[in-house]
């Protein structure tokens, strides 16, 4: 899901979900100035990252070598500049919404150089994306954590890259 703009600067959301005619119970959810989440290919929020290898355009499933260019996607970036606007398609050229806070990402405890920072061209408002270089020291394997820092915030555990 993604927070509507007017959510910003607020301390609390209500949120009520309808699905197939039903509707929950409504909830009231704090809101924070950055919270994000990366996409995953399982849909779970878990394992491996919904990440693309610049290279050849595959899916991470295909390890990205260290020194590699990855592109991550995720919502949760927070405020934006230009400011957000509610179910925007954002355009596929420049110039794209930029988040206002400090962005950093991780591959196995390694500092990635971030090349782009903002929103996903020709996907709605709210959905970043990272383009990265892999630092030449990143380590190897399967399974390799990536975390994403906005803000003060962190992404969730459990997501992972492929590098070889």
């Amino acid at each position: 899901a993604i927070v509507p703009c007017n959510g910003i600067g607020k301390q609390t959301v209500r949120v009520q979900v309808e699905s197939n005619g039903a509707w929950t119970n409504t909830v009231d959810l704090p809101v924070f100035a950055s919270y994000p989440s990366l996409f995953t290919i399982s849909n779970s929020g878990r394992g491996p990252a919904a990440a693309l290898n610049f290279e050849n355009g595959q899916y991470n499933t295909n390890p990205t070598p260290r020194g590699g260019i990855v592109l991550l996607f995720g919502n949760g970036e927070g405020q934006t500049t230009p400011a957000c606007k509610d179910g925007e398609i954002v355009a596929t050229t420049e110039p794209f919404p930029r988040p206002l806070l400090p962005v950093t990402v991780e591959v196995g405890g390694k500092p990635a150089a971030l090349t782009y920072v903002g929103s996903a061209p020709g996907l709605v408002r709210g959905v970043f994306q990272i383009n990265m270089f892999l630092s030449p020291d990143t380590p190897i394997g399967d399974a390799v954590p990536v975390v994403v820092k906005i803000g003060d915030r962190t992404s969730q555990p459990g997501v992972t890259l492929r590098v070889r």
